[in-house]
């Protein structure tokens, strides 16, 4: 597939993605196909009642999640993965590889040249807050700018 910068679809992509609550979802009904909503709180104890409906009702509306619902009473609902959902699987399993493999680890911090340039931890960087990582990022960069000019 041919990558142009200027038709870059990867936001849109990724906005289907981004939630604190998405991938996990995804993640397990990857690994069981077939989940009722019990389920995936149960598999997720943090996870409010509230947003778990706000986030199976996105996934739904992305065509990532499949929500079929018998008429029984109580009423059973069942949620999927799509097939559009399943063409996340091999991308999930790449995010996951690249994120246990040590040199894809974000920085935390940067080294000197006495210490071999090996990452120190001095700054964390904030899952909760992606502006805080970028700045940290920026900031880290512009120290590697710096330590090159001098």
């Amino acid at each position: 597939m041919a990558f142009e910068p200027v038709d870059c679809r990867i936001d849109a992509g990724l906005d289907s993605l981004l939630g604190k609550w998405k991938i996990p979802v995804l993640i397990q009904l990857r690994a069981t196909p077939v989940l009722r909503f019990s389920d995936l709180q149960r598999a997720l104890p943090d996870v409010t009642k509230k947003m778990l409906t706000q986030t199976l009702r996105e996934l739904a509306a992305d065509d990532l999640v499949q929500r079929t619902v018998y008429p029984t009473v109580p009423p059973k609902v069942e949620y999927r993965l799509t097939a559009h959902g399943q063409e996340l699987i091999p991308t999930l399993d790449a995010l996951h590889a690249w994120g246990i493999n040590p040199a894809s680890r974000p920085l935390t911090g940067v080294g000197t040249a006495g210490d071999g340039g090996r990452i120190k931890s001095f700054l964390p960087l904030s899952r909760k807050n992606p502006l805080q990582s970028f700045g940290n990022l920026v900031y880290y960069y512009l120290l590697e700018i710096k330590g090159k000019e001098v």
